[in-house]
């Protein structure tokens, strides 16, 4: 014979709510963390594509090449044009523009440079 009386072992109403509440805490924690790195990662990239567009631009005061050109390092691509500035006789815009691999722009420099025999 079965018997009718016997008690099931169960939690009660609080318990699961504190339960729910850590849970949703913890998984609050876990997506701040994971924002907090992907954003970290994008300044890194930033900051590296702002190094190696200084580093282009004295290099190329320092050698005097002053043509068009493109370069891709690290994930990041690096572009810089020589432009006349304004019409005015041996002034010339120099401009940088890094983006990543995906497109995205990661930043920009320009500088104006006085260039005396510019080469075509």
């Amino acid at each position: 014979m079965v018997k009718l009386n016997t008690k099931i072992p169960a939690t009660s109403l609080i318990e699961v709510l504190m339960a729910l509440s850590i849970i949703t805490i913890s998984v609050g924690v876990a997506m701040m963390i994971h924002t907090n790195i992907l954003y970290s990662n994008r300044n890194s990239m930033k900051m590296k594509a702002n190094l190696l567009m200084n580093e282009m631009s004295i290099e190329a005061k320092k050698n005097k090449d002053f043509a068009d050109t493109e370069v891709n390092t690290d994930n990041v691509f690096i572009s810089k044009k020589i432009e006349s500035y304004n019409n005015i006789e041996f002034l010339y815009q120099m401009s940088f523009e890094a983006r990543d691999n995906d497109g995205k722009k990661l930043g920009e420099r320009k500088e104006l440079v006085l260039i005396y025999d510019k080469m075509n």
